[in-house]
């Protein structure tokens, strides 16, 4: 039988309405009693203030308060049966209500609140666990989107440098060129090679460092953008070297008409065209050098723009799978802190926070009042509510979860 049963089948109705049917006439002669000696007292203090005391007024307080005894034991006796009665039923009322009362440590509320507040805690906690998880996915799926771009980076500037160098030597060649010389380099730029060596490609190596990658996975990543961008890098170069041969081959004759000019031009007239020469070489040289950093530029800018376009793809992914997370955690938690204290230490770290953040703005006498668990409790809801805490390694702040009991939509 529960507390509540025992409380409530000791008391009968018939009793309460029999014990509590007398009391308006008990409530009256304790009322007239009480009156009566509130008058006699009140007269004996207006005569001992308006005239001071003396024996014989000691004497009638002294009758007084005896009489007044008697009286409150009278009025007592008469009532006793009505307020006991009145505070079983009280208790008989509130032992109803205990079973079901958040605030008692022992009901079933409180029973059910501690395995709910357990379930949150492990909900939360798994829900954390998921997180992380995820941020860890996005942290690696970021680098890895920034390891290859830069991966790419390094080999197309790799590239784009060796296409440079064939481009001056091919163009050096026709430069240099004599009318002794001229139907050899015709020969060799002729024979142009087109095709990229697939092997010198394989050549290049790059430089990168990672966090999240082991050496297995950088090395598997770097051979993947290898392969990936080869056959463009290829067909470019093809594209390329076609073009560099038929604009040597288009330039011989026109060089070879002027070193015939230099050849029997008189000195004033050679020195002119000397000059020339060197202007348009140089001209020329400029010219491939604005080129290959305009490819370069392309190329990089390109690549920013496909990083970026990963790294944002990546970000909107976490967040779809933060977002399916948290949607998978149906209890209602409300996520405080509680401060577990190591020693006295820690329990002065506590005051001196208090102090600085919300007691040296109290009155004095409400200061006073405050214990040093009120002063915890503040320290408490004053992290959860700004993210600060009190610095100590006299402490520790543990989450605190709470289920919250929430009406059904």
């Amino acid at each position: 039988m529960s507390t509540a049963e025992t409380q409530t089948s000791v008391i009968r109705v018939e009793e309460i309405t029999s014990i509590m049917a007398g009391a308006g006439a008990i409530l009256q002669k304790n009322e007239t009693l009480s009156i009566a000696a509130s008058n006699k007292i009140t007269g004996l203090l207006d005569t001992i203030e308006a005239e001071g005391m003396n024996a014989e007024l000691d004497k009638e307080l002294n009758k007084w308060q005896v009489n007044a005894k008697q009286a409150v034991e009278v009025m007592t006796k008469r009532r006793a049966p009505i307020t006991q009665m009145a505070n079983q039923v009280v208790k008989a009322f509130t032992a109803l209500e205990a079973p079901l009362d958040p605030k008692k440590a022992d009901s079933f509320y409180a029973r059910a609140q501690k395995y709910r507040d357990a379930w949150a805690k492990e909900c939360a906690d798994a829900e954390k666990q998921r997180q992380a998880e995820i941020q860890k996915k996005q942290n690696k799926e970021k680098e890895r989107v920034t390891l290859s771009a830069e991966i790419e980076r390094q080999f197309r500037g790799a590239y784009l440098g060796k296409l440079n160098e064939f481009r001056t030597f091919y163009t050096g060649k026709l430069s240099k060129a004599t009318l002794e010389n001229i139907e050899d380099v015709k020969k060799v730029i002729t024979g142009i090679k087109t095709v990229y060596p697939r092997d010198k490609f394989n050549e290049l190596s790059v430089t990168v460092n990672a966090v999240y990658h082991d050496k297995i996975e950088l090395a598997s990543l770097i051979n993947g953008v290898r392969t990936t961008i080869f056959d463009e890098l290829a067909a470019n170069f093809l594209e390329n070297m076609e073009h560099l041969r038929e604009q040597l081959i288009a330039e011989i004759p026109s060089k070879k008409t002027e070193l015939e000019s230099i050849a029997k031009a008189d000195a004033d007239t050679k020195a002119t065209l000397l000059q020339q020469q060197q202007e348009r070489e140089a001209a020329q040289k400029q010219a491939q050098l604005d080129q290959a950093a305009a490819e370069k530029a392309k190329s990089d800018e390109q690549i920013k723009l496909n990083e970026s376009i990963g790294i944002t793809n990546t970000l909107f992914e976490a967040a779809a799978e933060m977002a399916e997370v948290r949607e998978e955690n149906t209890a209602q938690v409300r996520q405080g802190y509680k401060i577990l204290v190591h020693n006295s230490a820690g329990w002065g770290a506590i005051f001196l926070f208090y102090f600085e953040k919300e007691g040296q703005k109290l009155p004095v006498e409400e200061f006073g009042k405050k214990t040093l668990n009120q002063m915890k409790a503040f320290c408490e809801k004053h992290a959860h509510k700004t993210g600060e805490k009190v610095e100590s390694v006299n402490l520790v702040y543990e989450d605190d979860f709470k289920a919250v009991a929430k009406k059904e939509a």
